[in-house]
């Protein structure tokens, strides 16, 4: 299994190209088996579609204050300063040592993070 439902855990994927809507990201790129739809969020510029720092992308996230920080230090551990878009899987904790197939360059699993439904302010 490369997932599993874990509450309080949110799955975060970085993505730098374009890919076709008709595209299962998840399933079809990461290999994850099962997942709601009802606990994903994404964040992207779909009016230019261009790249944002990691921090604007994962701002509108709900609940970002929680993970952000920890978010975009694992980003900036991997080099990666900006992405198009973010893929937020929440009460969710993907494994992607157990996938099986091809491991691509994009999208790129950053980790899951520790997450609440406080409501603060990042400062």
């Amino acid at each position: 299994m490369v997932s599993r439902r874990e509450k309080g855990r949110v799955s975060i994927w970085l993505v730098h190209r374009r890919i076709s809507p008709n595209v299962d990201i998840l399933k079809q790129l990461c290999g994850v088996e099962n997942y709601s739809l009802d606990n994903q969020e994404t964040s992207v510029d779909t009016k230019y579609w261009k790249k944002q720092p990691i921090v604007e992308l994962l701002r509108p996230i709900s609940y970002s204050s929680s993970f952000i920080e920890n978010a975009v230090l694992a980003a900036e551990s991997r080099n990666i300063d900006e992405a198009l878009y973010a893929i937020c899987q929440f009460d969710f904790a993907y494994d992607p040592d157990i996938v099986k197939q091809l491991k691509l360059q994009d999208p790129i699993f950053i980790g899951h993070f520790s997450w609440n439904d406080s409501e603060e302010e990042i400062r």
